[in-house]
């Protein structure tokens, strides 16, 4: 329209169309590349806008998982792990991470049944130290078999320390720490427990550790 009056024109007019898959995808992508620097400042929030584009987008709420994790915000942790497992239930991944949110969290009711859920996905993963050093109530263990357990316990916790994950190191400690106090070692395990406190002072379920070992000393 010119001064009122209808007026033809020829243009070319250019519309760009962009799928919500293709844009959680895309956020997903730098998402995962802040959290591969442990940047979850800026991978939380795309990870978010990941899910708000595909709310069924189970790899964006595992990754989301993760970096409240690494932030020691272990409900928020617990709800996105959860959410991911409904979503994929044949990915040990996510199962092995909500058992450890779970085991941060100190709720020792649910974590060795995600532990196991994990193991069942995918065998082989029985066999990583990492597993092993946090997955010790598969079970009773007779009383002379005690002393034994715990030195595979604390191997296992050694093991996994010399290139662990590092979100992960005051729950090595935790364990390494347990495993000494099977053993009567209690010096060792009250300075491995006040190590993975120093480490991640949100880590409540540590304290009960510390606790129970200056007890038993």
């Amino acid at each position: 329209v010119v001064n009122g009056k209808p007026t033809k024109y020829t243009g070319t007019v250019r519309y760009n169309f962009t799928s919500n898959q293709a844009s959680a995808l895309m956020a997903m992508a730098d998402a995962d590349e802040y959290r591969k620097k442990n940047d979850c400042d800026r991978a939380t929030p795309l990870y978010s806008k990941a899910i708000e584009f595909d709310p069924n987008m189970s790899a964006a709420l595992f990754g989301r998982g993760i970096c409240h994790i690494i932030r020691a915000s272990y409900d928020r942790a617990i709800g996105d792990l959860t959410a991911a497992a409904k979503l994929d239930e044949k990915n040990s991944d996510i199962y092995f991470y909500l058992a450890v949110a779970t085991d941060f969290k100190g709720v020792s009711r649910t974590t060795p049944a995600n532990y196991a859920r994990a193991i069942n996905l995918r065998p082989e993963i029985s066999n990583r130290p990492i597993i092993n050093c946090f997955y010790i109530d598969r079970g009773p263990v007779a009383k002379e078999q005690v002393i034994q357990f715990a030195d595979q316990l604390i191997a296992a916790c050694n093991a996994s320390l010399r290139d662990p994950e590092v979100f992960l190191t005051s729950m090595i400690y935790m364990k390494r720490g347990i495993g000494y106090r099977l053993k009567h070692e209690y010096d060792q395990s009250i300075k491995d427990f006040d190590t993975a406190q120093q480490i991640n002072p949100n880590f409540d379920a540590v304290k009960i550790q510390l606790h129970a070992a200056y007890n038993a000393r």
